[in-house]
């Protein structure tokens, strides 16, 4: 047993080239700290980075980092009984047992990202003819037709511009840690062989996560329910038999069948003019990046709600009619991303481990392990970074599912083995020296490897006439004369359907519709499920497993001996010695596989990678 402390200092300046919010709180901008969905609430001041001086800390030390550890072997010693022949003789079994507590190491890209994002170490300085600092007709190859710029320092506090963004650390971030706890039987079941099973678990608790806060809102604010009316309008509209109407969203007055709509009116047209169709004038209510979010097929209440909330133009109509700054997100000041540094992540691990050893005796050696693990982690996410948004801060345990490093099983091992031929073997053994170099010294070695494939995240969607036990079957290699592909082909031809939308199209698809007899994955909203914040519809995230990875490499020896301290040995080496193809969806070089907005591209199904050994 053992007691570690470990003190990790946070990160702090050296000169003055960062910038941190004025406090805590000052992240969240003009809402307030944490006052998610609060519109209207916009007394708080805007969020402004003063200088971290140097020598300064970006949060106060974490001074508690205590890390205990204990561990057991015992050998017992059972005369007789049930117990003796479970156990054995004296020395034939252990019984070890194990704890401890180690904290995480996250690197320095954590700090130097959050730190860098803020202004600090460089400024924007425009040249440009739009905001007047560069005269028309300027060429840049005459001298003196360009002006100087005129850079003067920045004042702290100064407030960030719109396309600016923000990071503020917990002023309390602590370092992460892990438990680890594990129990194991070893028992001998043969002279030179012994067979072990252990547990092993981990619980990682208090990760560092990088993540945004300027989730868009859709409940407060009575947008959700607009959008019904707003999607009601375009089936309408596109029903009307007029042309002017298809393909619009707008609010074509009294018995027309559409509705009035105050708050695109005023995002869109900067207008409170709701009951007077003229005013719902222009070319933004049949544009496709807001209409193609209205299909019922497909409807996506927090991407029309980005749409609006994620251009300034339309930002400053919306305010310009008196809507709230924070109609749509906690920290309007900062439109191109409010980030938040602390210690809302988490993982577990848990693992059945069976292991048999046989050391080198008669020629053989023999070394083989399973593993049955099942690995659970709120942040689909391998970043050096810490970053993971969560799927929605109105129920942060969406994001709460299967890791990206979940391999559920694994078999595993090598070994040595030498023919029984030739001198000082079993069979031959009495052969002559000449005749040796030929029967004798041979031997064959390899090492396999046969795992369950990487998990696959497919996002949010929709299981249509099957279930993720079904997908998980469907998916397996499948060798085509011009392509590969992992799904079934009516499965990969439904899903491209279900995904090619148009919004002007009577069947809500810009194409053939999806044959819904048939499995295929479908959009979130798929039956026309009007999600009010991500992962409200369909399955949050839904993640199964890839491919299985198969592997065997082998040797063939032959061992020529010519006295006691001298031989030649001859080797022939076959890596992956049955030239299994290991294909992957997505990259190898890629530590997750991520699927979301790759449904409706041809190739969607296919895949191009194999594992390459560049060794």
């Amino acid at each position: 047993f053992g007691l570690r402390y470990e003190l990790q200092g946070p990160y702090f300046a050296k000169n003055n080239a960062y910038t941190v919010p004025l406090s805590f709180e000052n992240v969240f901008g003009c809402s307030g700290a944490f006052n998610f969905f609060k519109p209207g609430n916009c007394t708080n001041p805007v969020t402004q980075l003063q200088r971290l001086e140097p020598g300064s800390n970006a949060y106060n030390t974490d001074t508690n980092n205590f890390a205990p550890n204990f561990g057991i072997a015992y050998s017992p010693d059972f005369k007789s009984g049930f117990l003796h022949r479970i156990f054995g003789d004296a020395g034939q079994s252990v019984i070890r047992a194990g704890f401890s507590i180690a904290y995480t190491q996250d690197g320095t890209n954590v700090g130097s990202t959050g730190l860098g994002t803020n202004p600090g170490q460089s400024f924007s300085v425009q040249v440009s003819t739009a905001n007047g600092t560069l005269p028309i007709g300027s060429l840049f190859r005459t001298p003196g037709s360009v002006p100087t710029p005129t850079i003067t320092a920045p004042t702290f506090p100064f407030t960030p511009g719109v396309n600016d963004q923000a990071v503020g650390f917990s002023p309390d971030l602590q370092i992460g840690y892990v438990q680890s706890w594990t129990f194991g039987i070893q028992r001998e079941v043969a002279r030179d062989t012994v067979f072990e099973v252990r547990y092993v678990g981990n619980r990682a608790k208090k990760l560092t996560r990088l993540w945004s806060l300027n989730e868009v809102n859709t409940i407060e604010n009575g947008f959700a329910n607009e959008f019904r009316l707003a999607q009601a309008n375009l089936l309408a509209n596109n029903a009307s038999g007029v042309a002017a109407r298809s393909g619009s969203f707008a609010y074509f007055g009294a018995n027309t069948g559409t509705s009035p709509l105050p708050i695109f009116l005023a995002y869109l047209n900067r207008s409170t003019a709701v009951t007077n169709p003229a005013a719902y004038a222009g070319t933004n209510w049949r544009s496709t990046t807001i209409t193609n979010n209205l299909v019922t097929v497909a409807p996506n209440v927090t991407g029309a709600a980005g749409v609006l909330s994620g251009n300034a133009g339309l930002r400053a109509n919306a305010l310009g009619v008196g809507l709230p700054a924070n109609f749509f997100v906690i920290n309007p000041g900062l439109p191109a991303g409010a980030f938040l540094i602390d210690n809302s992540a988490s993982s577990t691990y848990d693992a059945l481990q069976v292991e048999v050893r046989r050391r080198m005796s008669a020629g053989l050696l023999l070394q083989a392990n399973y593993t049955f693990a099942h690995s659970m982690s709120d942040a689909f996410a391998s970043s050096a970074i810490a970053q993971s948004n969560f799927t929605s801060i109105r129920n942060p345990r969406l994001n709460y599912g299967l890791s990206p490093f979940d391999i559920r099983h694994s078999f595993k091992g090598d070994f040595i083995y030498e023919l029984p031929f030739g001198k000082g073997q079993r069979w031959a053994t009495g052969i002559g020296t000449k005749t040796n170099w030929l029967l004798g010294g041979w031997g064959v070695n390899g090492t396999f490897r046969v795992q369950s494939g990487s998990p696959i995240n497919f996002g949010n969607v929709q299981l249509v006439n099957m279930d993720r036990g079904d997908l998980q079957k469907m998916i397996e290699i499948r060798k085509n004369p011009t392509t590969v592909t992992w799904l079934p082909d009516d499965v990969i031809t439904n899903t491209i359907r279900a995904f090619s939308i148009s919004p002007t199209s009577p069947t809500g698809y810009a194409g053939t519709p999806p044959d819904t007899t048939k499995p295929f994955i479908a959009p979130a909203g798929y039956g026309n499920c009007q999600a009010r914040f991500n992962g409200e519809c369909g399955i949050t995230n839904l993640v199964v497993f890839g491919p299985r990875f198969t592997r065997i490499d082998a040797s063939l020896i032959k061992k020529v001996t010519f006295s006691e301290n001298t031989n030649i040995e001859f080797r022939v080496e076959a890596l992956n010695v049955i030239n299994n193809q290991n294909f992957k969806v997505g990259s190898f070089a890629a530590d997750t596989v991520s699927l979301a907005g790759t449904y409706s591209n041809p190739t969607f199904g296919q895949t191009t990678v194999a594992y390459q050994d560049t060794s």
